[in-house]
């Protein structure tokens, strides 16, 4: 499976703004080749980040989404504004990475090292599932530690 990671830095002013925009991604339930969508806060003393996680079918799934969908869904959700920039990064997920369960979850912990990403998700301090993901364009030395919104969470509408 393919992953699209976005991480955009958010003004404390705009956190409600942001939260209410990003939950109208909802719309990417009936998009051919979507799996899943979530994400939530990285929160520090000194900023806000949103981190959101995209996961499609396979990179060619993910393309038609941006060349047919992408562009009309972002209007919709008035989310122009909203953040002052953003980091966007691509990946493939492990063969081995167990089942997200993303009605289990309400944490995160992210380890980045050796161009791969290795997570832990948690249901009120108890781990539930971990695995790991090959980033593409990835980062190293860094670990976050993201409280899910559960409101940014979408799955794919089976027909």
């Amino acid at each position: 499976m393919y992953f699209k990671w976005v991480e955009c830095n958010v003004e404390i002013a705009k956190e409600d703004v942001f939260l209410t925009s990003q939950s109208k991604w909802r719309l990417l339930a009936n998009v051919p080749g979507f799996v899943t969508q979530f994400g939530g806060w990285e929160r520090t003393n000194s900023f806000l980040k949103a981190h959101i996680f995209g996961i499609w079918r396979d990179v060619n799934s993910y393309n038609k989404f941006m060349d047919e969908f992408h562009d009309e869904i972002f209007k919709q959700t008035q989310q122009d504004g909203t953040y002052e920039s953003l980091e966007i990064r691509f990946g493939e997920v492990a063969e081995n990475t167990e089942h997200f369960d993303l009605e289990s979850i309400d944490r995160i912990v992210a380890e980045f090292r050796e161009n791969k990403a290795f997570y832990q998700m948690y249901n009120t301090g108890t781990l539930v599932s971990k695995g790991e993901v090959f980033m593409i364009n990835g980062i190293n030395n860094r670990t976050l530690n993201i409280e899910l919104e559960p409101v940014w969470s979408v799955k794919r509408h089976l027909n």
